[in-house]
């Protein structure tokens, strides 16, 4: 009798341990995971029951990261996907802990993400003035100017580098500044030509977003000062006579050509004096013209000045006083 008892009672042992083992719910987990803010990251999370349908749940959910797509994908397989995209500031550390239900038992495991901070570069500089293609006039200063962001998406602050080259490809800048402000002054006078010109937004962790390549065209301009355009002598007795007549100033942002024209001097009775004119540039000696003539003038930076002079010869045939000629000055740019 007592040997009947004990076989009962393993059997029954037996008969709950199986049932037990066939019932739970068994949760596949996963490694740990890395990712970067922006990244999207989607897993697919698979349960077994015998018991289903199995439920996924998960607790510590960060903002944004869902348990979707429940589904059975095989015999007593079951499955779910977990999605997550990270906003750029949800840097950190995460520790999920997701869950599978069946009819009459649970199973969890613990997920580790880590998800790494990531520097988004600043803005596209846009908006350039002057506006590509336009060309400008300028005799003291240039500003260029732009539409970009003081501090980026992340908070950083944003410094520009402003390029500015002749057309062609970029060697050696004739500007190369950086700068907090949206706008830069160009306070030299740049030569009559084709500029290529960029901003380079950068920001304080060395992330950089470069502007398109502008082009702009400074056009020549000059300005002359002469203190006098008509040559004017009192004659009293003949002689051969010479004097400095006027300074000529020039500023120009490119090189000239000046073709003068003279007219003999007219005295009270008609009578005309041939009328010759000399040049005499910086530390050099008077040239003399006895007709028309063209000078071509390289023009430095801060402008160019030289001497006007004018040298006659009064014979007894011409009346005594005032004797007025003119010389005409045509100014030609030099390409």
């Amino acid at each position: 009798m007592k040997r009947l008892l004990f076989l009962v009672s393993v059997l029954l042992l037996g008969v709950l341990w199986f049932g037990q083992a066939n019932a739970d719910v068994v949760l596949k987990p996963l490694a740990p995971l890395q990712m970067e803010e922006g990244e999207m990251l989607q897993r697919v999370i698979e349960a077994i029951s015998s018991d289903g349908p199995v439920i996924f749940d998960a607790i510590g959910l960060p903002l944004g990261a869902k348990i979707k797509n429940q589904r059975q994908i095989a015999e007593k397989v079951f499955a779910c996907d977990f999605v997550w995209q990270p906003n750029f500031d949800q840097a950190g550390n995460y520790n999920i802990v997701v869950i599978a239900k069946d009819e009459s038992s649970e199973d969890q495991f613990a997920l580790s993400i880590e998800v790494e901070d990531v520097n988004r570069p600043p803005g596209e500089p846009l908006q350039p003035h002057p506006s590509d293609g336009e060309s400008v006039y300028y005799d003291d200063k240039l500003t260029l100017s732009w539409e970009g962001e003081r501090r980026d998406e992340d908070g950083d602050e944003v410094e520009f580098l402003v390029e500015v080259w002749e057309q062609g490809p970029k060697k050696d800048p004739l500007i190369s500044v950086f700068t907090k402000d949206t706008f830069y002054e160009i306070t030299i006078v740049l030569p009559a030509a084709n500029y290529m010109w960029r901003v380079i937004a950068i920001d304080g962790q060395g992330a950089e977003k470069k502007s398109p390549i502008w082009k702009f065209t400074v056009s020549q301009w000059f300005k002359i000062n002469i203190g006098s355009t008509a040559f004017v002598m009192l004659v009293r007795k003949p002689g051969e006579y010479t004097l400095k007549w006027t300074n000529i100033t020039i500023q120009s942002n490119g090189d000239l050509g000046l073709c003068f024209n003279p007219t003999d001097a007219e005295g009270p009775n008609g009578e005309k004096i041939k009328v010759v004119y000399g040049i005499k540039k910086p530390g050099g000696s008077i040239v003399w013209h006895n007709d028309s003539w063209v000078m071509e003038i390289i023009l430095p930076e801060n402008g160019y000045t030289f001497e006007l002079y004018a040298k006659v010869k009064i014979e007894p045939k011409h009346s005594s006083g005032l004797y007025q000629g003119k010389l005409k000055l045509n100014i030609a740019m030099i390409e």
